[in-house]
């Protein structure tokens, strides 16, 4: 985890919950010189806005006389909450600040977006930013039969996260895609740790031994959750703003209802 060597530098998984990103981690944490924080939405950007809204009430420079910098002053709130919370003196350290964190509903700003992307530019400006991809309606399934959440929401936030991925700002560059990283683990870890400039050990393949974060619900209850998610308003048309993100790092999504486990399951 941070250290005053790679504080500005850790490998960031951006996604929604439930899309692959525990096995990815579990992966990524058996190499011996990975540490993997966890999920860290909360701390970052809540640390950040605690920090903006200080101003003026605390002390704000070391040097009196130095220009106030609001990035910087928050940034250093979010680097020494991590650096205090998480020592380490491993190589490399991974989080995974998943999903729209909750700072949204206290955000007073017009652009949420750009203030999410100058926050993590701004606490982490070397990070290597990756996203992973999974068939959004198996997600919204599993997250509705993991969560419980309602149904719309969950198609909204996979909507608006796959926004937020390829929004202008953003630095995520590039995406794996879950289903082939699943079933070809010794063809995809390799090329992982390749693109993230880390070498390939051959035990990070023990994390595919482990299962993870399965839900075991009845046949029924997931029959359940399927007609939930299907009978979203408008669920196509999210469903092709979350395509917009997949073409972006690959070619043309095939059919997510087509190819959807739990469809073809039923």
């Amino acid at each position: 985890m941070p250290n005053s060597n790679n504080i500005n530098t850790p490998l960031t998984l951006i996604s929604f919950g439930r899309s692959g990103t525990s096995l990815i981690s579990s992966v990524l944490d058996q190499h011996r010189e990975v540490e993997f924080v966890g999920e860290t939405a909360q701390t970052i950007f809540f640390a950040w806005m605690a920090a903006e809204q200080s101003s003026g009430v605390v002390r704000m420079n070391a040097d009196r006389n130095q220009v106030f910098d609001r990035n910087a002053f928050s940034a250093r709130a979010v680097q020494g909450l991590f650096s205090h919370l998480f020592p380490s003196q491993k190589r490399f350290w991974l989080h995974k600040p998943i999903g729209i964190p909750q700072a949204i509903w206290h955000y007073a700003g017009d652009d949420f977006p750009a203030w999410y992307w100058n926050v993590l530019h701004q606490s982490f400006p070397g990070s290597r930013m990756f996203t992973i991809l999974r068939n959004p309606v198996d997600v919204a399934v599993s997250a509705r039969l993991y969560w419980g959440f309602d149904s719309e929401e969950i198609v909204q936030q996979l909507a608006q996260m796959a926004e937020l991925i390829i929004h202008p700002y953003a630095s995520v560059s590039f995406a794996v895609n879950y289903h082939d990283f699943a079933s070809e683990p010794a063809v995809q870890v390799p090329k992982l740790c390749e693109q993230l400039g880390i070498d390939y050990q051959p035990q990070m393949l023990d994390a595919f031994k482990v299962r993870h974060v399965e839900h075991r619900q009845s046949a029924a209850v997931i029959e359940t959750a399927v007609r939930e998610i299907l009978a979203v308003e408008n669920l196509e048309t999210y469903l092709e703003r979350i395509a917009v993100m997949w073409r972006t790092f690959g070619p043309e999504p095939d059919s997510f209802l087509q190819t959807s486990k739990y469809l073809r399951a039923r």
